[in-house]
């Protein structure tokens, strides 16, 4: 039976390949999760036809993953802007937080994350 999804991926089942990353990184988002037994649906209106985005959706297509035109979402595109922000803080913050943001780090497996905190210390 399909695990429903989770974290924050639930809000929404849907996958938006075209506003999560250029270079395909939906697509292959949603092949993952269908492997780890997820069911996702692609919301991907503006298709190209780059050889990358095309063996992608054929692999996808023949897992039936299933392609939408109608994206229907309390979410708004802003919801799938990539965003990125930089915090700057003192050697003495950093210190502080250290600790901290390596637990978080490794507890979701980001090892290199963690790995680059600890050689900063």
């Amino acid at each position: 039976m399909p695990r429903p999804l989770v974290s924050p991926v639930s809000l929404s089942p849907q996958i938006t390949p075209h506003h999560l990353s250029p270079g395909g990184d939906g697509l292959v988002c949603a092949r993952h999760l269908h492997h780890y037994g997820y069911t996702p649906t692609i919301y991907y209106p503006k298709q190209t036809s780059a050889e990358l985005f095309s063996r992608l959706v054929t692999q996808l297509k023949s897992l039936s993953i299933p392609f939408t035109s109608d994206f229907s979402s309390a979410l708004s595109s802003a919801d799938f802007v990539k965003c990125i922000s930089v915090q700057n803080i003192s050697r003495k913050g950093f210190l502080q937080l250290a600790g901290t943001v390596e637990t978080l780090a490794e507890s979701e497996g980001l090892l290199a994350h963690r790995n680059a905190v600890r050689v900063r210390r």
